[in-house]
């Protein structure tokens, strides 16, 4: 049976952190306050693992018992950001909403000044819009969202039981409230089409989040149990099922997509520090756009900031045309070089602002999210 009360749980050791910090990495540290997810996501392996165990779907520490653990990460640690790693931070309902605003209230209440970061679902967030401002004033400077797709199929797919219209929703509070939004998104899964991913594309171009690369290029990744999974095998479009740590390979509903897919994967990789420091900066630019002295440096930023967009929607946009005449692996291999050397400038750039003194001097001692991140960076 499941724990259900988590109080009863100690503190976890925090040795690794502690030679994290001291041997001069990120001041960043994981919490999880919360268990298990109300929700059905066929991808997600959290549903069918909660179904297997009698208990409650969502169990929750109590505010009084994470904010003690904040503290000692605090004072014992200097910790300086908090990434809450569960899966949905504000959980169902009156009684998920009425914990997190405890939650903040402790944070300012203790003078804790900790920067923090949470996941949740578009409904949830929606729901307690009315908390964004305490969030904000706590601390909370990111706000990971379950978005997935901008397709109306591939919601209904994936078992979302939400809409596009509620993503915008999302987007439009967030901006509101000052509050950066990282998402969480496939661009492919089994089923996509390609009139998928020209909305996704679309979508990412509105919402004026596609500088970043990621969001291009990630897929679905299969596991054992999800609830997709038992459609995919009647169908057999299951691969290989032997290296299920790795995720499961399958084939693709849609002709020609997996050379898409595939082919986007290792520019991926390539693209991972690129899309982090783009974060980072965006982190910094919510905090400081406002300022008189940071006005002009924001303005190029976010002009910068459109270029790589550009480059990423031209590159996208012109591979599924390829993928729509029936695939030229030669014409995606010259597109691609060419839209890599044009990265690698657009990266140069992004790197002088981030090492500009203006930057460096503006308090990045009590951040650790600008700067030489690269190799330090910690969620």
């Amino acid at each position: 049976d499941k724990i259900e009360n988590l109080d009863s749980i100690p503190f976890p050791a925090r040795d690794t952190l502690r030679l994290q910090i001291e041997s001069g990495n990120s001041k960043t540290a994981r919490i999880i306050s919360s268990r298990g997810c109300i929700a059905d996501c066929s991808f997600c392996s959290i549903p069918p693992f909660e179904r297997f165990q009698k208990g409650r779907l969502w169990r929750a520490r109590s505010p009084e018992n994470i904010l003690d653990e904040l503290t000692l990460l605090k004072e014992e640690f200097g910790v300086k950001t908090i990434l809450f790693a569960e899966d949905n931070f504000i959980g169902p309902g009156e009684v998920g909403r009425d914990r997190i605003e405890k939650i903040a209230e402790g944070m300012i209440s203790r003078g804790l000044k900790l920067r923090f970061r949470i996941l949740t679902t578009a409904e949830s967030l929606i729901y307690c819009e009315h908390l964004l401002p305490l969030l904000k004033r706590a601390g909370l400077d990111r706000v990971i969202v379950g978005i997935e797709s901008a397709s109306p199929s591939a919601l209904e797919t994936f078992n979302k039981k939400t809409t596009l219209e509620r993503h915008y929703q999302v987007v439009d509070l967030l901006t509101q409230y000052n509050i950066v939004l990282h998402l969480g998104f496939m661009m492919f899964h089994p089923y996509v089409t390609i009139d998928d991913l020209r909305q996704n594309a679309e979508f990412l171009k509105k919402i004026d989040h596609a500088c970043f690369f990621q969001y291009f290029s990630n897929r679905m990744e299969l596991y054992p149990g999800v609830a997709i999974f038992k459609r995919m095998k009647d169908e057999d479009m299951i691969l290989f099922e032997d290296e299920y740590k790795r995720g499961f390979l399958y084939r693709y509903a849609e002709p020609h997509i997996e050379n898409l897919a595939r082919g986007l994967t290792p520019i991926r990789r390539k693209m991972t520090d690129v899309d982090r420091s783009l974060l980072d900066m965006d982190i910094w630019v919510t905090e400081n756009n406002n300022t008189n002295e940071h006005k002009e440096f924001t303005k190029e930023y976010k002009g910068l900031r459109k270029r790589f967009s550009s480059a990423n929607l031209g590159f996208f946009c012109k591979s599924v045309e390829n993928l729509e005449s029936g695939w030229d692996s030669e014409a995606f291999e010259y597109s691609k070089e060419y839209y890599l050397n044009d990265i690698e400038k657009l990266d140069k750039e992004l790197m002088s602002m981030i090492n500009r003194k203006e930057v460096k001097d503006s308090s990045c001692d009590d951040r650790e999210l600008i700067g030489d991140t690269r190799e330090s960076y910690v969620c």
